[in-house]
């Protein structure tokens, strides 16, 4: 009989803590997590990155092996040759043989081309839909917009979205079973508007569908699927689902506290469906399978808390209201309230960090603020926490009342975020780890245990 070579699949689940996986496995103690958490291995793991941490940096240290003082990776779209002494993962493996399929992985764009690439669809923040093979381009374009439309709050649904999911039915590349149980969610948002809380549910949900289709079909050795849906339902109702957090003891002092923790169930309930989906496929494939969340959150007070945000709307105001050439500047995707800009040069760079300086709030402080260094001539920019917003909708450019439609912005309301990230995060194993255990506290080292599956030396991993 032969030998089959190993197989690994790395399900990203974002954020995700064991202080979650312990509230859902009380929910739900007959699911496939609560079954691979008993029959398998777990351990909480804890994150190296220094500064405030986020998932743009910090997943790129669990594929890299270092942490970001190293990689230097710190916002989405950023140029990536800061880190080239430490190429992720999947790159290693292709070059050395291993078959590699990479779906929605952060910081993976651009797709990798390599003769062992089975497919490749980089993550729902690149600035164009390219993919491989070819056909997932299709994919990427329904994702990519989604993305972009649905940030901060739901939009309603364009005829552009409908089109593309046609199309994508037409071509077979999502199921009719998917798209049955979109439609219903649909349903549900027009019956109840408080269910377009959990949008971020569908495209996870659609987004799978493609993956697994591809999985099954190409069957690489190494293989990665992000999901996000979970953490940013617990960003907003952390509280909801762990009130004594707070010192809050009674129900009714929460608002939509029944239906909002119940969000939380409902997204690691879609997990728990996908999970299982690929513990079946690799228990027929004798391959193993690794639930990773990076790292994860808790409990956060904010204390300066504001009924409205602003939200970028129209990029082109923006640089007309601030008299920046617009043909010098490219606004790239980034995840809200963090705005990425493409500069011409370095001139350029230095011209837009004076001129958003002349926008403030009622209390003089900036509307926009540089977040981290420039990279290569890409500045990553925060929407700062604006005071004195209201109907009116006013700011001050140059201490000069204006309307925030000027300068492209419009307001939005959405509910307070009460789970902001923390270091500690979650590894479960579809199989007994127990001797890699003790070395797999820091979520970074996973790097090197998956060149034990794969019976490689440590010399094809530049790691420090």
């Amino acid at each position: 009989m032969s030998i089959k070579p190993p197989n690994l699949i790395v399900y990203e689940l974002n954020e995700v803590p064991k202080r979650v996986i312990d509230h859902y496995i009380l929910h739900r103690p007959y699911s496939n997590i609560s079954k691979l958490y008993k029959r398998g291995s777990f351990i909480e793991t804890v994150t190296r990155d220094s500064g405030e941490l986020h998932p743009w940096s910090t997943w790129p240290s669990v594929h890299r092996g270092v942490t970001n003082d190293l990689h230097d990776i710190r916002f989405i779209n950023q140029d990536l040759s800061c880190a080239s002494k430490y190429p992720p993962i999947w790159q290693v493996l292709e070059k050395s043989g291993i078959s590699i399929g990479i779906f929605g992985s952060l910081q993976s764009y651009p797709p990798y081309k390599g003769g062992n690439v089975k497919f490749y669809l980089p993550d729902t923040f690149s600035p164009e839909s390219k993919a491989i093979p070819r056909e997932l381009e299709l994919f990427q374009r329904f994702n990519l917009h989604l993305a972009k439309r649905n940030k901060a709050v739901a939009q309603g649904i364009q005829k552009r979205d409908i089109t593309n999911l046609s199309k994508l039915i037409k071509n077979n590349i999502i199921s009719i079973s998917v798209l049955l149980k979109t439609s219903i969610h649909m349903l549900k948002e027009i019956y109840d508007n408080r269910n377009k809380k959990r949008r971020a549910n569908i495209q996870a949900l659609i987004s799978f569908d493609v993956y697994k289709k591809y999985l099954i079909d190409l069957e690489p050795q190494y293989s990665t699927f992000f999901s996000n849906h979970i953490a940013s339902t617990m960003h907003r109702y952390w509280m909801h689902s762990f009130p004594e957090d707070f010192g809050i003891l009674e129900d009714e002092k929460i608002i939509d506290k029944q239906f909002n923790s119940k969000s939380l169930i409902k997204a690691m309930d879609l997990a728990d469906f996908q999970i299982g989906n690929l513990l079946k496929l690799q228990e027929n494939r004798g391959g193993d399978l690794w639930i990773i969340s990076g790292f994860g959150q808790k409990a956060i007070l904010r204390n300066d808390l504001q009924e409205y945000e602003l939200l970028l709307e129209e990029d082109s105001k923006l640089l007309k209201i601030l008299q920046l050439d617009y043909k010098m500047y490219e606004f790239i995707p980034a995840m809200y309230p963090d705005i990425n800009i493409e500069c011409d040069s370095e001139h350029y760079v230095n011209l837009l960090l004076k001129n958003i300086n002349r926008l403030k709030d009622i209390n003089n402080m900036p509307i926009l603020q540089l977040r981290y260094k420039p990279k290569q001539n890409t500045v990553n920019i925060i929407i700062s926490n604006v005071h004195g917003l209201n109907e009116a909708a006013i700011i001050y450019l140059d201490n000069k009342e204006i309307r925030i439609e000027e300068a492209g912005f419009k307001l939005i309301k959405r509910d307070s975020g009460t789970g902001y990230h923390s270091k500690n995060g979650i590894i479960l194993f579809n199989s007994d780890k127990t001797e890699v255990l003790k070395k797999f506290v820091d979520s970074k080292t996973g790097y090197l245990d998956i060149c034990n599956i794969f019976q490689m030396t440590k010399d094809h991993f530049k790691i420090e």
